[in-house]
């Protein structure tokens, strides 16, 4: 579902420009507007029935499944550290990056009812919450987690093998551009 909404330019309305009690409330149309879109969202039934989908999948565990597979790949990838001090360091810097992680995953799974709604059609969705609340569901969203873990070193692995031959390409791109910056 789409909501245009339409803000009047009350600076330029004179009746509302002299009056600052009245511009005090020029941001009241488009909020009620939102209101109303967001509430409209949430009785959606497609919506809803996406939210229980996502529900089914349990997207709460699979979330804390990532958060421990994310802290492993952290742990692997950060440089070891010999002193107290240096593990302090590292400690620290892995805290600020599981933070910042786990914010973005946060606002990101947010997003997942609406997205589901958007893709998915309603038949698609009921035959999606039917296998998730199946005990074939069930068992796949519990061995998901074991799945994530024989993955990530396999990704990290990955990610060691790519490095190197991403910077060459990048720098002989920079060679190739006289020395210049390469476009991120």
């Amino acid at each position: 579902m789409r909501v245009k909404v339409l803000c009047p330019d009350f600076e330029r309305q004179p009746f509302l420009a002299s009056s600052p009690s009245l511009m005090r409330y020029r941001f009241l149309p488009p909020l009620f507007l939102l209101a109303a879109s967001l509430a409209a969202a949430q009785t959606d039934p497609k919506v809803a029935l996406a939210h229980e989908v996502i529900q089914a999948m349990h997207a709460d565990k699979v979330f804390d499944g990532m958060s421990a597979q994310i802290q492993q790949m952290m742990t692997q990838m950060l440089p070891s550290a010999d002193t107290p001090e240096e593990q302090a360091h590292v400690k620290a810097v892995e805290g600020k990056v599981m933070a910042l992680t786990m914010d973005a995953v946060k606002k990101m799974l947010g997003h997942m009812d609406q997205i589901y709604a958007e893709v998915y059609t309603v038949d698609e969705l009921k035959a999606m919450k039917a296998f998730y609340t199946s005990p074939m569901g069930e068992a796949a969203v519990d061995k998901q987690p074991q799945v994530m873990r024989k993955m990530t070193p396999l990704v990290i692995q990955m990610q060691r093998e790519l490095m190197p031959k991403i910077r060459a390409i990048v720098e002989q791109e920079k060679a190739a551009a006289g020395g210049g910056t390469v476009p991120n």
